[in-house]
């Protein structure tokens, strides 16, 4: 059947096709008519029409995009989502997108009877789905009751997922004003959300700024450990902190004097924050100039060097970079003058 959809989404296709060959071949189109990530979209979603399916009315902001990736074991589908947290003039929601086409899968607005927890902006991958706010969802079956998360992901909290066995990490930062310290609090969680341990670490030399920007686990190959990496903004760089194994990230050592732990920086990060991806860790940084860098994780110079890096054209006021996933294949791009948000190939 044709629907207007389908009609839609091939034009829309053959657009981008039409767009990646033209900009690949002729360096006369470039710049503002077609700007240098266009060749890298996969597809693209209207945040306004989802907006209005979930009810929010007319679309205010995107705070949260991400990605879960899950393969249902009971049929070996591949039922990954993109999740977007979306505030409208009307209230919140969470929606749910299929990675091939962005189509709406799920549209849930904040506050929803009967729910018992609420959704926010703070989203995780899970092993079985993934987390919103305080509220636990089956990615096998999103009609599913969401379940209800003891504390859920705290505000400002960073969730980090271990899938064997199921556990769960919860790290954010506070300052202790009255000794002027910041410190890294983590927390330890099995998979019903259970206390097992925790650790509070001092973050700085006393007196100077520094915050938890983004935080991952990554298997390891052959390896029962995996690598836990934490990306913390200081006020001379950000720097990325590689701890091998769990005993070594829930050390009380200060993390500036833990000789356990590889650091890798620092970065130059501008406002528009950082990722951490397989390949190295991703910043964007605003100045003549947009460019999206990709840094190794073993670089440990003053003055790093990007292993690669892609300049941004076109309107860049009007784009947002959300989120690059952790597997380093996707990232996630938001037009604020059209309200629509793209999903993209990485470029190296």
């Amino acid at each position: 059947m044709v629907t207007s959809r389908s009609v839609a989404a091939l034009a829309t296709a053959t657009l981008y096709a039409l767009a990646a060959f033209l900009a690949s071949s002729c360096d006369l189109l470039s710049g503002d008519i077609f700007p240098s990530w266009l060749p890298y979209v996969e597809a693209r979603a209207d945040l306004a029409a989802a907006a209005a399916e979930a009810g929010i009315g007319t679309l205010r902001n995107l705070d949260t995009v991400e990605y879960a990736s899950f393969t249902d074991p009971a049929d070996g589908v591949d039922k990954s989502k993109i999740l977007a947290y979306l505030r409208g003039l009307d209230g919140e929601a969470l929606v749910a997108f299929e990675p091939a086409g962005m189509d709406i899968a799920m549209a849930l607005k904040r506050g929803t009877d009967p729910l018992v927890g609420q959704v926010s902006g703070n989203i995780a991958a899970t092993p079985e789905g993934f987390i919103s706010g305080n509220l636990a969802f089956s990615a096998a079956n999103l009609e599913a009751a969401p379940v209800l998360v003891p504390g859920g992901i705290v505000p400002g909290g960073i969730l980090v997922t271990r899938s064997d066995p199921v556990e769960y990490f919860m790290m954010h930062t506070w300052y202790n004003d009255s000794i002027l310290e910041y410190r890294l609090e983590i927390q330890k969680f099995d998979s019903a959300f259970s206390p097992l341990a925790s650790a509070s670490r001092r973050l700085d030399a006393e007196g100077s700024m520094m915050n938890l920007t983004k935080a991952q686990y990554f298997e390891t190959a052959g390896s029962t450990d995996g690598l836990f990496r934490l990306l913390v903004e200081t006020g001379p760089g950000t720097s990325v902190f590689s701890f091998a194994d769990e005993a070594a990230l829930l050390s009380s050592t200060p993390l500036l004097e833990d000789s356990s732990a590889l650091r890798s920086g620092p970065f130059p990060m501008g406002n528009n924050g950082g990722w951490l991806t397989a390949d190295g860790i991703v910043t964007m940084n605003r100045d003549s100039e947009t460019y999206i860098n990709l840094y190794a994780y073993d670089w440990t110079a003053l003055e790093a060097t990007p292993t690669d890096r892609l300049q941004i054209t076109g309107d860049t006021e009007a784009y947002r970079i959300m989120s690059f996933d952790p597997s380093g294949s996707w990232w996630y791009l938001h037009d604020q003058l059209t309200q629509h948000l793209f999903a993209l190939r990485t470029w190296w």
